[in-house]
This record gives C-alpha cells, sequence and structure tokens, in this order.
C-alpha cells in the first residue's frame, strides 16, 4: 500500500464525518460530509508524509518548480501546518493570512518576512468548496505586489473551487477529491 494509499483511508477513519443534519461549512453552504483535515495536518507523524505529497503532485502538474517559488503560505488556521512545514522543508519564506487586518499595530493582514519573499508564492489549503478562502489568501498576496497563480489543496470537495479559481486566473492543484472516497452529494 502507498503512502498516498495510506492517507487516503486514514483521512477516511480519522477526518471524515457523515450526519443527518447537515454541517455548515466555511462557505456557508450545507453539506451532511465533512471533512475535518486538521485531524491529519496537526499530525507529527502525518505532516511529512502530507507536505511530500502535496510537493510532489504540485512538481508533476507544474512546468516551473522551487527556483521560481520564495514562499509558500494560506489562510490561517487550516493552511497553517502545512505551510510551516513545506517552508521548512523546501527553506521557502512561510506566510500566513489574517482572516482581517489587524485593527491596532501596523495593522497588518500578512505574518511573516514580505520584505524577504522575492518571486511567487505558492498558496495552500486543507479543504477547498467554493474556494473562497484560498482566493482571499491569493488576493491579499496580490495585493501586496507577490505573484501566486496556484493554490495547492489536501482536498477539493468539488463544488465549483476549481471553477471559481480559473476565473481569478488560479490554477487549483488537489492531493484529493471528495469523489476519490466514493461520496456522493
Amino acid at each position: 500500500m502507498t503512502n498516498k494509499e495510506k492517507l487516503k483511508d486514514t483521512i477516511k477513519e480519522r477526518c471524515y464525518m457523515y450526519k443527518a443534519e447537515p454541517f455548515v461549512l466555511a462557505s456557508g453552504r450545507k453539506s451532511n460530509h465533512y471533512f475535518n483535515m486538521k485531524l491529519v495536518t496537526m499530525d507529527p507523524n502525518l505532516i511529512t508524509i502530507i507536505c511530500h505529497l502535496m510537493l510532489t503532485i504540485y512538481i508533476d502538474q507544474t512546468e516551473i518548480f522551487s527556483q521560481r517559488v520564495s514562499a509558500v503560505g494560506g489562510l490561517t488556521a487550516g493552511a497553517d501546518p502545512m505551510v510551516y512545514h513545506m517552508a521548512e522543508t523546501e527553506k521557502w519564506y512561510p506566510l500566513i493570512v489574517r482572516k482581517e487586518a489587524k485593527d491596532h499595530g501596523t495593522g497588518g493582514q500578512i505574518i511573516g518576512l514580505l520584505g524577504r519573499v522575492k518571486n511567487k508564492v505558492l498558496c495552500i489549503e486543507d479543504v477547498s468548496t467554493t474556494g473562497g478562502s484560498a482566493l482571499r489568501a491569493v488576493q491579499v498576496f496580490r495585493d501586496h505586489s507577490l505573484q501566486c497563480n496556484t493554490v495547492l489543496t489536501l482536498l477539493d470537495r468539488e463544488e465549483g473551487a476549481k471553477e471559481n479559481m480559473l476565473k481569478a486566473d488560479v490554477r487549483l492543484i488537489s492531493l484529493f477529491k471528495k469523489s476519490d472516497f466514493g461520496i456522493g452529494d
């Protein structure tokens, strides 16, 4: 059994939940199916495998790789464990996007060494439904004159994220899709 197959089994066992009374997702949509991916991304025994698999699929689907990427980031808190691990592994700068700009101090919305980021940012997300959270992070990066045109997600729920990102000139690459788990609507 490959690491990807083991991870898929672990996600189905640990992260997937079904209930008759729908969950409210970050997108605002309701679904009887829920994936709490933090139950795998915050596991020190799995984060290395997750990030290795995600980087492998990113490299496989991207013509230009690390020579142009200098930072990895995403919207807090779903992206945080993966951002920090990938940053350490690839020697990229980690950038964490707050959901809202601070109303004190410098009022910043990005945590990280922005002045050191020279090229493009790879945006990371744990679960993509409509793509709203990742697109918010991408827009913050772009507002700071950073190039960000790819979102790498652990799970695409296949509910419009890919199409919504394409409208914003952003490519979505996913390690898993909801359909990989044999889960319907």
